[in-house]
């Protein structure tokens, strides 16, 4: 679920790691006919999420941060989610 991704990206900045990407994966079933290859009439998909981040010696400050994650601070934080800079 999108939560326990929230919660490994927390995790994961806690620890050093940085270059943070989130992709998401959709799979759903086609008809296999050669000459008629289509997706199935229903759309009965699975969702799932690929996580992708490096183990990096942090510098002091933030300037290792994507402009993303300067730009909201945690709700953790208190305040609001979207920083006041912009």
């Amino acid at each position: 679920t999108t939560v326990q991704v929230s919660d490994l990206l927390r995790g994961l900045q806690e620890h050093g790691f940085a270059d943070l990407e989130v992709q998401e994966l959709l799979v759903r079933n086609w008809k296999p006919i050669a000459d008629r290859l289509r997706p199935a009439d229903r759309m009965i998909a699975h969702t799932g999420f690929l996580v992708f981040a490096r183990k990096a010696a942090i510098p002091e400050g933030d300037a290792w941060r994507t402009v993303d994650a300067k730009r909201y601070r945690p709700r953790a934080a208190g305040g609001d989610e979207q920083a006041d800079d912009q």
